[in-house]
């Protein structure tokens, strides 16, 4: 994708996707990366409570918004309150279909043994979204990329946890425009 948009691409991903864009910057040249709360440390960590297989074994029982569900109340920290509005969403139904290639998608990040510091190369710079309510999460490496990355500007996204872009993306937009137009960090 990076070899089509051509020089002076930069990446944006968010959750998982941030850490493709950490590791398309570790190995070719970025202009700029934007970053939404990587699950690093949930990749460091393994996955001690066996959340992975237990999704798995939903969608293998077809029941994919029950596996969506899981997920986001035990990783995404979700209450019941906050599952019904992630349900409301638009976004919620492909994020349902999406279940059994997630699946495969976070048994591969575990598989990989990411770490925070393996990213401590990428000196681009990086602009780092974490939203308020998440900032103690123990699996988003908003504090440990602060530290490890030496070109990196963080915002913190008042009153949002890994849901600003669905339910403010305008305030999403903003940040990540008013970067990318920024002649540094």
């Amino acid at each position: 994708m990076l070899e089509a948009v051509g020089p002076g691409a930069s990446l944006l991903g968010h959750s998982s996707g941030a850490i493709y864009s950490l590791e398309a910057a570790r190995q070719v040249p970025v202009e700029r990366l934007v970053l939404y709360e990587p699950p690093l440390i949930w990749a460091e960590r393994g996955d001690p409570t066996g959340l992975v297989s237990r999704i798995r074994d939903l969608v293998g029982q077809g029941k994919r918004e029950d596996a969506a569900s899981l997920f986001f109340a035990e990783e995404g920290r979700l209450d019941e309150e906050g599952l019904e509005v992630l349900r409301s969403q638009p976004a919620w139904e492909p994020m349902v279909d999406l279940a059994a290639i997630c699946v495969r998608e976070w048994e591969a990040i575990l598989a990989a043994g990411l770490t925070v510091d393996r990213y401590s190369t990428v000196k681009v710079p990086t602009l780092l979204l974490a939203g308020s309510e998440n900032l103690d999460h123990p699996s988003m490496a908003t504090k440990q990329l602060e530290a490890a990355l030496p070109n990196i500007r963080t915002v913190v996204l008042e009153g949002f946890r890994h849901d600003a872009h669905l339910l403010n993306p305008a305030l999403v937009a903003s940040e990540v425009r008013a970067f990318l137009a920024s002649a540094d960090t």
